[in-house]
């Protein structure tokens, strides 16, 4: 109680809100969301992008006031929150055999390279709870979304990424987005503060703010 006391005075105290972001969070869906609690809080905001494990590490370290995630592991001393149902979809380049149909049956992706970027997003853990063994040959190591995008484009493989990484992409055809016939696959994203901190705080006011706009993608 102590310690989490320390904390709430520290967080209170500093000129500039902390905040870090697992990489497509940051990327693809903060920045908005970001610009316009600045609008109501015109406070200075200190916004740290990574990997997954390295976001969870920043907050338990002290590192950062609020974090938003792809995935959390329940930690004593902090709060967690789901606000954002993020659909998963599956990207294919315009000249796949999939680009022109309505949907495919998950066994069709046993045959498949799936290309994953960020470790840590936990979505190869979404893909064995609910498909099993038909998830495909999973090739990690891209890095980040982007490159992965990269290398569907260029027909290296398929992957499985959130819907809002690819809208661009997708309006300007250098994507396609096929649906998993009868499954719907989504991702639960989160945002953790720590416990006790007083409603006035900036991770407090921050935490309001994204869950007083959160949505179903």
């Amino acid at each position: 109680m102590v310690e989490t006391a320390e904390r709430s005075r520290a967080i209170v105290a500093q000129a500039a809100l902390r905040i870090a972001a697992s990489s497509n969070i940051g990327t693809y869906l903060l920045q908005s969301m970001l610009a316009e609690f600045q609008a109501a809080n015109p406070i200075p905001v200190d916004l740290w992008i990574g990997a997954n494990p390295e976001v969870a590490e920043r907050l338990k370290n002290g590192r950062a006031d609020v974090a938003l995630m792809e995935w959390w592991s329940d930690q004593p001393g902090f709060c967690e929150y789901g606000w954002r149902k993020e659909p998963l979809v599956i990207i294919v380049a315009p000249d796949h055999p999939w680009a022109a149909r309505n949907g495919v049956e998950a066994e069709e992706l046993a045959g498949q390279i799936l290309l994953g970027g960020e470790p840590g997003t936990g979505t190869n853990t979404i893909l064995r709870k609910q498909l099993g063994a038909v998830a495909g040959t999973a090739v990690g190591g891209l890095g980040n979304t982007e490159a992965v995008k990269r290398a569907v484009r260029a027909g290296r493989g398929i992957s499985l990424v959130i819907a809002a990484a690819v809208t661009d992409e997708i309006k300007a055809g250098q994507l396609v987005a096929v649906p998993l016939s009868g499954i719907e696959l989504t991702k639960e994203l989160k945002i953790i503060s720590p416990a006790g901190l007083p409603e006035a705080a900036p991770a407090s006011r921050f935490v309001g703010h994204v869950l007083s706009n959160a949505c179903s993608g």
